[in-house]
């Protein structure tokens, strides 16, 4: 019994601290519609994503890009869907910027920031900023004629093995 004590003593006293990591995802898709009728963008495009995170203890950073082309002559589209800092060298705090994903659905992204107060595995924030893309996922800042839509939730959310948000 002492010496399984020693070895896990002698296995956590060695252990180093937890670093960060770097994942990357690339992808490519497309589709062609055979229905009669559909012209234009609904017709056929090909895509390309890219969806790049870094996690540190402190720290994360996440990038998400989809670039859209038409096959057929229609309208390319690229979209930003996220590139956000998040930071916790607070105690206790969680600070978000930039374009970030929010509960309430796929497409409710904020241009903005949030703050969130964690204990343990629970945390409670709020976050503000402007809606980033429309209902027909049409940008609303990132355009040359920009039309902000006000965006400001609440949160609590339960990380572990099983995780749930509330909005």
């Amino acid at each position: 019994m002492r010496r399984d004590l020693a070895a896990i003593a002698a296995i956590a006293a060695s252990a180093t601290p937890a670093r960060g990591d770097v994942r990357a995802l690339i992808a490519a898709d497309g589709y062609v519609a055979t229905t009669s009728g559909v012209t234009g963008d609904a017709a056929a495009d090909i895509a390309w994503s890219a969806h790049l995170e870094a996690h540190g203890t402190e720290r994360d950073a996440v990038l998400d890009w989809v670039e859209r082309e038409s096959l057929i002559g229609g309208t390319p589209r690229r979209e930003l869907h996220e590139l956000s800092y998040v930071d916790r060298s607070i105690a206790g705090a969680e600070l978000t910027l930039g374009r970030f994903r929010v509960p309430g659905g796929f497409w409710l992204i904020a241009d903005g920031a949030g703050v969130a107060l964690r204990s343990g595995n629970l945390a409670a924030g709020v976050f503000g900023g402007s809606r980033s893309f429309t209902n027909g996922r049409s940008e609303t800042l990132l355009t040359g004629s920009p039309h902000p839509l006000p965006l400001v939730g609440a949160t609590l959310t339960a990380r572990g093995a099983v995780q749930a948000t509330v909005s």
